[in-house]
């Protein structure tokens, strides 16, 4: 039956998507979580009684190990100091301090003689003091060391001295050169003895022939002519000495000495490095 027939009037029915518009809306919120403060933990006595344990046990090893300890620091701040220092002033280094005087290895010896003997004439008129190492032509003894008889003004500053086995060296002169080079030459005599008396008891447990004894025979003939050497006492062979050059040219004409090599003018006594001009 149709709204006509039923002759009732029905009202209009809204549209469902209008009334769902036109309804009031809600808002959600969700709420934060709260926040959460990370308290400090509190030590506990027994955490407390550990610490002080422990603190206790470092401070009673140091008081037992004070002289350690202390030893430690000091070397510490020395240290500290000392870097300090050499980053303030780090001072001239090693090889400003020190020239060579000499022939180099392989140098002609005949050839660099004759050469610095004309360097040493171009000196003769040279008036400032400079030095000059000596090589006799022979070694010298102490004693004839003590009757060498320099020209005026030529200063004795080292004697050099050495035998076949080992290198030479330069030693001060002292208040006596010819004492120096005594006292020198004992010395070498107690440690040629004792490189002696090892090599005989190598010797003795050696088996021979075989390549260790003769090897060890070799030494011990190297080590028996520097023996012979130091006990004769000829073991001066060359000295340093400081002049002008004229008083250097005057000690050349000495027939014991074989060569005055001038060294450079910056040169100082404990600032060189030699070699003999004679094998």
């Amino acid at each position: 039956m149709t709204e006509a027939e039923s002759g009732r009037d029905y009202p209009e029915s809204e549209d469902a998507s209008d009334a769902t518009t036109d309804a009031p809306r809600t808002k959600l919120e969700i709420p934060e979580p709260p926040k959460v403060r990370r308290r400090r933990r509190s030590t506990t006595e027994e955490e407390d009684r550990e610490s002080r344990g422990l603190a206790a046990a470092l401070l009673d090893w140091v008081w037992r190990h004070k002289l350690e300890t202390a030893s430690f620091l000091v070397t510490v701040l020395m240290l500290t100091a000392l870097a300090v220092y050499l980053s303030i002033d780090p001072g001239p280094s090693r090889s400003e301090q020190m020239v060579q005087v000499g022939p180099p290895i392989g140098q002609d010896l005949d050839v660099y003689v004759e050469t610095r003997k004309r360097a040493l004439e171009d000196l003769a008129d040279e008036r400032r003091s400079r030095l000059a190492v000596v090589t006799f032509r022979n070694a010298l003894t102490p004693s004839q060391l003590g009757s060498l008889s320099l020209p005026e003004g030529v200063r004795l500053e080292q004697i050099i001295v050495g035998d076949s086995l080992g290198y030479p060296e330069a030693i001060d002169v002292g208040d006596d050169a010819a004492a120096s080079v005594e006292l020198w030459r004992q010395a070498r005599l107690e440690v040629l003895d004792r490189q002696r008396a090892g090599l005989s008891e190598i010797l003795a447990g050696s088996p021979s022939p075989s390549p260790a004894a003769e090897w060890y025979g070799r030494e011990a003939g190297l080590v028996d002519g520097a023996l012979a050497q130091v006990r004769d006492g000829t073991v001066v062979l060359g000295a340093i000495v400081s002049g002008t050059g004229s008083q250097l040219i005057a000690l050349q004409g000495d027939p014991s000495v074989l060569l005055v090599d001038p060294a450079p003018p910056q040169a100082t006594v404990g600032g060189i490095v030699f070699t003999l001009a004679k094998k």
